[in-house]
């Protein structure tokens, strides 16, 4: 569904799709490494943003790789040109 509503708006805007790639499974490991550094972090990251926006982002980060590795959530580059 979301796909479809891309490629209409790049129809719209006069543009072409020349490829589109998946970037979950790499991202996935991206989030999962902004947990990490997060969580060794964590008194830095309190101190700077509270205990509720460390929770936050906690629940945000932690969720966000699992729904992309799951596949669930997905990410994707699209490369167009101008028609």
């Amino acid at each position: 569904y979301i796909q479809g509503l891309a490629a209409r708006g790049m129809n719209w805007a006069r543009m072409l799709i020349r490829k589109v790639v998946n970037l979950s499974p790499h991202y996935a490991k991206t989030v999962a490494a902004w947990y990490e550094r997060m969580m060794a972090n964590a008194s830095e990251m309190i101190e700077h943003m509270g205990e509720s926006g460390f929770r936050a982002w906690q629940v945000y980060l932690s969720g966000g790789s699992q729904t992309l590795l799951n596949g669930s959530t997905h990410v994707y580059r699209v490369y167009c040109q101008a028609k």
